[in-house]
């Protein structure tokens, strides 16, 4: 009998026609990229979204609803909570809260008000890359593609764009 690693390497080895044996296994998308390899991946995208993010942040002056923002920022705990007319404003006043202890620690600035909805965005990329991991680990196969079927203007061509398992 033949230890695992000498089954490892037999199955590694070239057939009598050159091919290797194939396990029949099809690789998952969430395992194509090792762990530290897709760490390093996932750091590097959100580090290339901060800079692009960072990049020219003060080159526009404030919009509109950016001062709104701050205005309500500094209005106060009352006045965006109880004393809030939501038949003017219908933003609940979580935002405005958070961005009114951001600008205490980091001071009024453009800079620093719109660096709070940088960091937020900002972290949005490695959520969105487990959140899409999880959900190709869910479905291993992609759907056939089936460019006749797709093409008709028929009831089923929708059901392409869902994942079979």
């Amino acid at each position: 009998m033949r230890s695992p690693s000498e089954q490892k390497r037999s199955a590694l080895k070239p057939t009598a026609d050159g091919s290797r044996p194939s396990s029949g296994a099809t690789p998952r998308p969430d395992r194509a990229l090792g762990p530290g390899s897709a760490a390093l991946v996932i750091l590097a995208l959100t580090l290339l979204g901060l800079a692009l993010r960072l990049w020219h942040l003060q080159f526009q002056s404030l919009w509109w609803d950016e001062g709104v923002s701050i205005y309500l920022s500094g209005a106060g705990v009352r006045a965006l909570t109880v004393a809030k007319d939501f038949s003017v404003d219908l933003h609940p006043p979580g935002y405005h809260l958070a961005l009114a202890g951001w600008r205490v620690l980091l001071g009024p600035s453009v800079f620093s008000d719109r660096l709070f909805s940088v960091f937020a965005g900002t972290l949005t990329i490695p959520l969105a890359f487990q959140f899409v991991r999880r959900i190709l680990a869910a479905w291993p196969h992609p759907p056939p593609l089936s460019i006749g079927d797709g093409e008709g203007s028929r009831t089923f061509s929708p059901l392409h764009l869902r994942w079979r398992g």
